[in-house]
């Protein structure tokens, strides 16, 4: 070998050494920031009251008030995303049109602007929910996002009411442009419940059917609109109950070969309540009657190109199992590389504490990511509203802990004091596992083959 051809290849092994322990020390130091920003959340007072309640008490403003500065401050803004959640129509021919998805937006200016961290706010709920309800928490946290120096964009996926529903002049519903959730369904269903303050009659909704579709996709669109607005180069994420899992599966998708959306989009996720597998949950569910809708849905957008979802014509069973895989957060988490923090309660009744089990196993095996169990109280907005100064302080540690710790541009302060006497958090619950449990929280078992023969559209075995 040449004394010029070894220099080359000892140039280019050095490069790749340097590359990898860059990587190395990068990795570290996110998980020593991430350490770091946990144990300080540890420590945030925590003083719930026996029930959640009104909130202005102690923040010092009502609801009401708070919903006026959101809709006088921020913008109302159209975001493209993808029909299939992951490719654009624009990246291939056979995609369906992209759908249109409605948030508010605002932007910090002055200098430096270009500088800071955006945030994206989802609600929770199945074609229910809406960043303009969850009791008004989202509202209220992205006015104190943005009063603490972040881009904020609070979006209502595709089966948000914002997204979904349309309204006549009178503001009614309108049944002739809304979009159903479900495959059949009314296309108002749930649509009266939107605020009257946030209706726009001149907006025509051209999403999809909403039920259990576009996870992660919806998301990641939003997050690409804030950062093509704002020039923000990092963004966190925080969703609630459903919410929580639509962020946890685009930190999932992201990167992916089969995506528009590249990997490092979203850098930090806050996950509250989040539902943990659509699938095997059913085992635990009260409910007596099989989940028939969801095989509709599943025949719907196998007919959507890029969708994950399999011929139904061919096989309705697998088209089924598809759809319900996408509805996993517990199966997929432990393959997130982006800082994850879970918060949920023993108490909550609507995303249940095996459900917060089964994530701790996996969150357990993960290199940045936690569950905080806490004994009480509620499901996501409950916990703001039984101790509002907890909550937002939580918000505010977490996001500049790992988006913008060294920058005196971004606050941490809830702008009102703590609740009550506790100067720490005593309602934090610490658990072990033995491994021979780790798999017994949800069920292994996939519950498509008991609904063959009794969904008219599956055939029995």
């Amino acid at each position: 070998m040449s004394m010029s051809a070894a220099k080359i290849r000892l140039s280019v092994v050095s490069g790749f050494l340097l590359f990898f322990q860059g990587n190395a020390l990068f990795a570290d130091h996110s998980k020593h920031d991430f350490e770091r920003t946990i144990r300080a959340i540890k420590q945030i007072p925590y003083n719930p009251r026996p029930i959640p309640t009104s909130t202005s008490d102690v923040t010092g403003i009502s609801e009401a008030d708070s919903r006026a500065i959101f809709l006088n401050t921020f913008t109302r803004v159209l975001i493209p995303a993808p029909a299939n959640g992951k490719t654009y129509a624009a990246s291939d021919l056979a995609n369906h049109p992209d759908i249109t998805l409605v948030g508010y937006l605002r932007v910090q200016a002055g200098p430096g602007a270009g500088s800071r961290p955006g945030i994206v706010l989802t609600h929770g709920g199945v074609g229910i929910g809406s960043i303009a309800g969850s009791s008004q928490f989202l509202i209220h946290i992205a006015n104190v996002l943005f009063a603490n120096g972040y881009h904020v964009l609070a979006v209502d996926r595709r089966d948000g009411l914002l997204s979904r529903c349309a309204y006549l002049q009178n503001l009614a519903p309108d049944s002739a442009r809304s979009v159903p959730i479900t495959v059949g369904g009314s296309p108002i269903e749930e649509c009266a419940n939107l605020n009257n303050a946030f209706r726009d009659p001149g907006f025509t909704p051209n999403t999809l059917v909403s039920d259990r579709s576009g996870l992660g996709g919806d998301i990641l669109a939003a997050a690409k609109f804030l950062q093509d607005q704002t020039g923000a180069t990092k963004i966190g994420a925080l969703g609630g109950s459903r919410g929580g899992l639509h962020v946890i599966r685009a930190a999932f998708v992201q990167g992916g070969p089969d995506t528009n959306f590249p990997a490092g989009l979203l850098d930090a996720l806050l996950i509250l309540s989040p539902v943990g597998d659509e699938n095997t949950n059913r085992f635990s569910d009260s409910s007596t009657t099989f989940p028939c809708a969801i095989v509709r849905t599943a025949r719907f957008y196998s007919t959507v190109a890029g969708s994950g979802v399999r011929n139904f014509t061919t096989d309705p069973v697998g088209a089924t199992e598809d759809l319900f895989a996408i509805n996993s957060g517990v199966k997929v988490i432990e393959n997130v590389d982006v800082p994850s923090f879970i918060i949920q309660t023993l108490t909550d009744d609507q995303t249940f504490i095996h459900e917060a089990l089964a994530y701790k196993v996996k969150t357990d095996k993960m290199k940045i990511g936690e569950i905080l169990l806490l004994a009480r109280l509620g499901h996501f907005h409950e916990m703001w509203q039984a101790d509002p100064f907890w909550m937002d302080r939580t918000v505010l540690t977490y996001f500049k802990g790992l988006l913008a710790n060294n920058d005196p541009q971004i606050g941490d302060d809830p702008g009102f004091q703590k609740l009550g006497p506790n100067d720490d958090n005593p309602l934090i619950v610490h658990l072990r596992f033995r491994h021979e449990d780790a798999d017994k929280f949800l069920s292994q078992e996939s519950i498509v083959p008991f609904m063959r023969g009794v969904c008219p559209e599956l055939p029995a075995p």
